[in-house]
């Protein structure tokens, strides 16, 4: 997961001469921003010792080089502290690597940028915000105080975790320093997994981030 910070959005420059015109370009260059609209000022070169008139468009991009033909997400954030994601566009990576620019991005300010892979079988839960607790009145403490949870976007199964799935993290799992309560039941390899511990399912999720080199959620 890659970020890139955008730390400025637009450069104008007129009536420049062509040396400090080459300087400016180097500069931004350098720090790896996409220049458009150059003909202009080559073309007027070409022509004559005028000094023409320049608008230069500075945007932001990724890099991303992953499997060529793989579904990516690009999302953008003002700050990371929040976990505040918002998805600009779905990407199908044509080449590797390939260069994403964000040409529509404000003309000031900072923007993070990430690159997600779609994963497979997977469904996209946005980012949002909840009440937690107890509404219907029956006095349950431990549902008390109502409290707002705000909850990070994240991807979710589309289908229950079979027994199969289930036992091939346990088995890797047990070998790679975790301990489970129970082995979990099902009634076929292809159907959901039960009568498994809340505690246990936690550790298999761990296990399975784990396995996929992925990044532990719970800790």
């Amino acid at each position: 997961m890659n970020f890139m910070q955008r730390q400025c959005g637009l450069n104008v420059i007129r009536s420049v001469t062509r040396s400090n015109l080459l300087s400016s370009f180097e500069t931004l260059l350098k720090k790896g921003l996409v220049l458009a609209a150059l003909v202009t000022v080559l073309s007027g070169w070409a022509q004559g010792p005028s000094n023409p008139g320049l608008s230069v468009q500075v945007y932001a991009g990724l890099t991303i080089t992953g499997e060529v033909g793989m579904a990516y997400i690009i999302q953008t954030a003002v700050n990371l502290t929040n976990g505040n994601w918002a998805t600009l566009t779905n990407l199908t990576l044509p080449a590797k690597p390939c260069l994403w620019v964000d040409a529509s991005g404000p003309a000031s300010g900072q923007r993070f940028y990430r690159a997600l892979a779609v994963p497979t079988n997977m469904a996209y839960i946005p980012a949002g915000t909840f009440t937690m607790g107890d509404t219907s009145g029956d006095s349950d403490a431990a549902a008390l105080p109502l409290h707002t949870v705000t909850v990070s976007a994240f991807y979710m199964d589309t289908n229950s975790v079979t027994k199969a799935q289930w036992d091939a993290v346990y088995t890797w799992a047990a070998t790679n320093g975790y301990g489970f309560d129970g082995a979990g039941a099902g009634k076929a390899a292809n159907h959901p997994v039960q009568t498994v511990m809340w505690y246990d399912c936690v550790k298999w999720c761990n296990a399975r981030s784990q396995k996929e080199e992925a990044i532990n959620i719970f800790v």
